[in-house]
């Protein structure tokens, strides 16, 4: 799901969700958006953002119920239930968090269902909740029947680079897919992080909870392996150290892992093999799995120091060697506890803001 591109809005409704002003307004009718591109657009966007997010989780839904919000996806996703019709079910359960506590912010509930270029017979649902701002108004209307909706209308002409808080993405969930159902985008207000105002979207009205998908395992994968890198480092020969640096590539790059085949083949000793096992079973929980050919690379891309008083160092992978000449540990300076001397070599070196 995170490589979507083009995305076609079929059907959107939005809901009004303003606990000490207006109240719960509902929409009888879906919106127009038949030759409304701007706000076509600005839903594809928010959508499309929502997916790039690096905070956004994969989740899964802890029971698929009827009545709570998953059965109301499911029933979407089923067209079992039409957008009207499950929207206000979703619009009634976030409502009612909202209702009994006044700390969440009030806004709108925008529900769409929509199809991507990559994934031409898969029907997605995106649920968005979109805060108060500047560069938006809703307003109610009558369709041509006298049924009232809610219409969405810009106020500015760069709206839609507004930054979103809470989405949820839904992929089809009959069949369900293995590992999980969403990709969630859940961000936090200011000194919420640890409260349940922080988990109210996710948790209290989607009853979601994170999972381990490519990205999370090739993230998790990434950092265990670095920092057992920096833990064991001072123990290996240059060489040892060398022939390390290559196997965590290998491992971070390929397209799926198998821990324990990786650590066997490890040109390392029994010590420090334990100690890269270790290091992944305390934030990966399987063996076995696939990881994110994306995201490697991108992480694989350049390789990062850190040193003292602020000091960072980035270069390109590919470079590396044109650019760090030597690194050696000092431990004989008897006026100095041990340290590293690092020899750059560099055609430009300037100051920067």
């Amino acid at each position: 799901m995170r490589d979507i591109t083009g995305i076609k809005i079929d059907e959107l409704i939005i809901h009004i969700l303003d606990p000490q002003g207006q109240g719960l307004v509902l929409s009888d009718v879906v919106l127009p958006i038949a030759g409304n591109q701007t706000l076509s657009d600005y839903f594809s966007n928010h959508i499309l953002n929502t997916l790039k997010e690096p905070s956004t989780k994969a989740a899964r839904f802890r029971n698929l119920n009827p009545d709570q919000p998953s059965g109301a996806c499911r029933g979407l996703l089923r067209k079992e239930l039409n957008l009207v019709e499950g929207s206000q079910l979703l619009a009634k359960a976030i409502y009612g968090i909202l209702d009994r506590d006044h700390r969440i912010t009030a806004g709108d509930l925008a529900i769409c269902l929509f199809q991507a270029e990559k994934y031409p017979y898969t029907r997605f649902l995106a649920i968005l909740k979109i805060d108060p701002s500047q560069i938006f108004s809703h307003v109610l209307r009558k369709d041509a029947h006298g049924k009232n909706y809610v219409a969405f209308e810009p106020v500015s002409s760069a709206f839609t680079n507004e930054r979103l808080q809470k989405c949820a993405v839904i992929q089809p969930l009959e069949p369900r897919h293995p590992e999980f159902d969403m990709l969630l985008l859940d961000r936090q207000g200011r000194g919420a992080e640890n409260s349940a105002v922080a988990r109210f979207f996710s948790e209290s009205f989607l009853d979601a909870v994170e999972v381990f998908d490519a990205r999370k395992y090739t993230q998790n994968l990434s950092k265990s392996l670095v920092g057992a890198q920096n833990r064991v480092r001072e123990r290996l020969s240059p060489v040892e150290e060398q022939n390390l640096d290559s196997s965590i590539r290998q491992a971070v790059t390929a397209r799926r892992l198998n821990v324990d085949s990786w650590i066997a083949g490890l040109p390392v000793s029994e010590e420090v093999k334990h100690e890269f096992d270790q290091a992944i079973r305390q934030t990966i929980p399987a063996r076995d799995f696939n990881l994110d050919q994306s995201l490697s690379q991108q992480l694989m891309r350049s390789v990062k120091y850190r040193g003292d008083y602020n000091l960072k160092l980035e270069v390109l992978a590919d470079h590396l060697d044109d650019i760090v000449i030597s690194e050696e540990r000092v431990v004989d300076d008897p006026d100095r506890p041990p340290y590293y001397r690092i020899v750059i070599e560099t055609f430009t070196w300037r100051r920067t803001i």
